[in-house]
């Protein structure tokens, strides 16, 4: 369960409140779970019961927000056709509503041609159902090939496109009729799918891209682009990293003085090992803990489960603990690609630890803020070496590059966020796309974010399962 912006009834969208220590509160829309820290956002829950909820009002508005729920608890009653009953039921019939609330909308197929599972969470549940209630259009995927003549988008993964083929050989289906979009999706950089180096089988085979390019057109292609990033927003929203930091005192690198932090399991492919003989070098000038595959030198401290993290983001959650114990993270790309960053300065933005940034140019575009990170893109390992020394002495210095937590989520790192490629809000993004084509229009991706101005819930829906 995780924080969400306004808890304001949304029509349509049953919200039910849990019990939670504190100003905190939770609630659930569809299943999906959400949780408030603001006092304003949520009354206080003070008890719950098989059919609803007790509330203790915490402003003038409780006697207006309690109405709105009954009279959606009433709805939400009559269209299920029963009474409210067990957690199992009551999702069953849940699907259902999305499926009849959704008949007004364009319904956009998409079929998966390359596997995604194990690689995307576009086909999990949860994920399925926010894109086909929460979307413009009625939003639908599936990975069954038998799907194929209804498709309205056929989806090429890089990473898995062509697997068995010869280099060159085609591994393209024939379209069926012409409205049909091509789609090709890579978080991937070149050195690791080949099919997304070679711009002349991207320019004959696809319609459109969704990459980590930031850019409207794939470079060196004139193939439209939609554009990803790596913010984890399936689990956290944008505004968890105005998160505090810890103070300089707690960020002692558990007690031992050493201010840097490295995690790298990646040694050598991509050209990781020159960020490997970066990091070895740099050990030579400044002590940094190394947690990764790649010259470790400290084992991970047993933590407890953080209930405010997914099961299946645990790992995620230990990370971004441990890197909380220190003042610098080494968040360094394999090598440097424009636009791909991925989410190791993401999660040196969580944990409060400055990020110390080696990889694509063009890092500033996804930051909140150019004083949120050091840009360590030109320095020698002794140069960086020296810059951290100097900067860890000066405390003024130093939090001056935490000051953002201090402001609001400027408009820019929003976007960032909800371009994220694990959030259905990929697919609301994709299905409007093809859905305009089909109109006879081309919308740019400034203009696709319909979904989230039609569907307030959209950008709040996180992944709480454990699947």
């Amino acid at each position: 369960m995780l924080d969400f912006k306004d808890a304001n009834l949304i029509p349509g969208i049953i919200k039910i409140c849990f019990i939670e220590s504190g100003a905190s509160c939770a609630m659930s829309i569809f299943g999906y779970q959400y949780r408030s820290d603001h006092a304003s956002a949520c009354s206080q829950v003070t008890n719950v019961n098989r059919t609803g909820i007790i509330v203790k009002s915490n402003g003038s508005n409780f006697a207006f927000k309690t109405f709105l729920f009954l009279f959606h608890l009433i709805v939400f009653v009559g269209a299920a056709s029963g009474r409210v009953g067990s957690p199992t039921n009551t999702k069953m019939k849940l699907h259902q509503i999305a499926s009849s609330t959704n008949d007004n909308k364009d319904t956009i197929r998409i079929v998966a041609y390359d596997n995604i599972r194990g690689y995307l969470n576009w086909l999990q549940e949860w994920f399925q159902m926010a894109s086909k209630s929460q979307c413009s259009t009625k939003c639908l995927i599936t990975d069954d090939k038998s799907a194929l003549p209804t498709a309205d988008i056929v989806l090429f993964h890089a990473p898995t496109h062509g697997k068995g083929a010869l280099l060159g050989q085609e591994n393209i289906p024939v379209k069926k009729r012409d409205r049909v979009v091509h789609a090709f999706v890579s978080m991937e950089q070149p050195k690791y799918t080949r099919f997304l180096a070679d711009r002349a089988y991207l320019m004959r085979s696809f319609d459109l891209l969704l990459t980590y390019s930031q850019e409207q057109t794939y470079p060196g292609t004139n193939i439209p682009n939609l554009p990803l990033t790596y913010y984890p927003l399936n689990i956290l929203p944008a505004s968890a990293i105005l998160k505090p930091a810890k103070s300089l005192q707690e960020k002692d690198g558990y007690g031992t003085g050493v201010i840097a932090v490295v995690f790298m399991s990646n040694c050598k492919k991509a050209g990781a090992d020159e960020r490997t003989k970066y990091v070895q070098d740099l050990m030579e000038y400044l002590p940094v803990h190394s947690y990764g595959g790649c010259l470790k030198n400290r084992d991970e401290p047993q933590l407890p489960h953080d209930p405010m993290w997914p099961a299946v983001a645990q790992k995620r959650s230990r990370k971004v603990a441990i890197l909380s114990h220190y003042r610098f993270y080494l968040a360094f790309e394999n090598s440097a690609v424009e636009d791909y960053v991925s989410e190791k300065i993401f999660e040196g933005l969580l944990a409060g630890a400055v990020p110390v940034y080696r990889g694509a140019a063009s890092i500033a575009k996804f930051m909140p803020g150019g004083d949120s990170f050091i840009n360590a893109n030109g320095m020698t390992p002794k140069q960086l070496a020296e810059h951290l020394t100097l900067i860890n002495l000066n405390t003024t210095m130093y939090n001056s590059y935490l000051a953002y937590k201090n402001r609001p989520v400027p408009e820019n790192f929003d976007r960032i966020a909800l371009n994220s490629f694990s959030h259905p809000n990929v697919l609301c993004r994709l299905c409007e796309w093809a859905n305009s084509k089909r109109h006879g229009r081309q919308l740019t991706d400034d203009e696709l974010q319909v979904s989230n101005r039609t569907y307030p819930g959209l950008h709040l829906i996180r992944w709480s399962g454990n699947v």
